[in-house]
């Protein structure tokens, strides 16, 4: 279908005043992480969001009606997003001038997009995309034991509870160590509580069940981490 949507001087003041402000932030998005935003003409892609899940329309070599995008994400107006500005305390209209980018405002809808659905796991109801296992892997103090390669599901235990894995791989010559899978497994839990309002709140009520098993495994392991093919961050 081709470009979409752009990032505007005014998405990109959007985006950095919503990181700043959590009651913005809040109103606007559907995750606790701040999202790429951009700008769209409705006369050539016509976004919708049905249950934070983005569907495009739109003429291309064959046109599309209500295409599934398998994106997480919504859809706001300018008007609306203004009047959640206006309702925080914040003139949109003075703020774009304040900054110098009064003269680029377009009067076009936002859409907003996180990682594709089936690019992530469910683990009671709260949708895990691998970004947030990531950005735990790539901290200081692991980024000397591991890759950066992981694969994460869901599984479940004899009493069918589910739990989520999180398989990762070992640098060469590293060494398993309980220690080390403990304290990566709190790394991964602090930034999904940071990241996923949804697992955040599941997590406050039973936090033996959302927290991760995490499997350390030797470098270019088979299982998971063959190498000469292309990682898979999910498994189905």
């Amino acid at each position: 279908m081709g470009t979409m949507a752009h990032e505007t001087p005014l998405s990109v003041y959007i985006r950095r005043v919503a990181r700043d402000n959590l009651k913005i932030h809040n109103r606007l998005f559907v995750e606790r992480k701040v999202p790429t935003l951009t700008q769209y003409i409705p006369e050539l892609f016509y976004f919708e969001e049905v249950n934070a899940v983005l569907y495009c329309s739109g003429y291309s070599g064959l046109p599309f009606v209500r295409y599934d995008l398998k994106d997480w994400g919504g859809v706001i107006s300018l008007a609306s997003l203004a009047k959640i500005f206006k309702e925080e305390n914040i003139d949109l209209s003075r703020e774009t001038r304040k900054v110098g980018i009064n003269n680029t405002v377009w009067n076009l809808p936002f859409v907003y997009v996180y990682e594709r659905v089936d690019f992530s796991v469910k683990l009671y109801g709260a949708v895990i995309f691998p970004d947030s296992v990531r950005h735990a892997l790539q901290t200081k103090r692991f980024s000397a034991g591991v890759t950066g390669k992981f694969t994460m599901y869901v599984d479940f235990d004899d009493k069918q509870d589910q739990f989520l894995v999180v398989n990762v791989e070992l640098k060469k010559g590293v060494a398993k160590t309980i220690e080390f899978e403990r304290m990566l497994q709190t790394e991964i839990v602090e930034g999904l509580k940071t990241e996923n309002s949804e697992y955040f709140s599941n997590y406050r009520s039973q936090p033996e069940r959302q927290t991760p098993r995490v499997v350390l495994w030797d470098y270019e392991s088979p299982e998971f981490f063959r190498p000469g093919i292309k990682q898979k961050w999910v498994k189905k």
